[in-house]
């Protein structure tokens, strides 16, 4: 057991195949100044000490298929694995490092109507779980993804009842 501070760990790159993490991002969210860096700089952490097919796994109360929950993955995850890839993306330049990219599997219920404290119906989805696994990409492959000139690096790859997968570029 070791007690670490998250946003820096002092593990070697691709260290581990299973990075776990329930609750710590949504614990660092309440504070208002610091949140969402220190959240992003946990996301960048966990992606950078996980091994090529290894699985980020993230248990979160911010539901992607509500608004709230999608916006804290586009600014969150999204925002870590980008900054992840820019410091790769030098050890790539160098051949220091093997090519890959990131696939997201989000699992969500369907939701249900509750009653909020207005006594007004809502839906709500309960909590989500996130698999982000880090995929192999032949070198061809990644540099084309590499000099693409697309900005937006979300690309849905397949949605399935309460599963969707998106498709993040290396």
């Amino acid at each position: 057991f070791h007690s670490l501070d998250a946003r820096s760990l002092h593990y070697a790159p691709n260290t581990f195949d299973l990075v776990l993490e329930k609750g710590t991002l949504d614990a660092m969210l309440s504070d208002k100044d610091e949140g969402k860096h220190n959240c992003i700089q946990i996301v960048k952490e966990m992606a950078r000490v996980t091994n090529i097919e290894g699985s980020i796994l993230i248990v979160s109360h911010l539901n992607a298929n509500e608004s709230k929950g999608m916006k804290w993955l586009e600014d969150v995850v999204f925002s870590g694995l980008k900054a992840e890839f820019r410091e790769r993306r030098e050890a790539i330049k160098k051949q220091q490092t093997q090519f890959y990219s990131w696939s997201i599997h989000i699992h969500g219920g369907e939701g249900q109507l509750i009653k909020d404290e207005d006594d007004e119906e809502v839906m709500s989805y309960g909590p989500a779980v996130y698999i982000i696994k880090k995929k192999s990409v032949p070198a061809d492959r990644a540099q084309e993804l590499f000099s693409s000139k697309k900005k937006d690096a979300k690309n849905v790859e397949s949605e399935n009842g309460d599963e969707t997968e998106l498709t993040l570029p290396p």
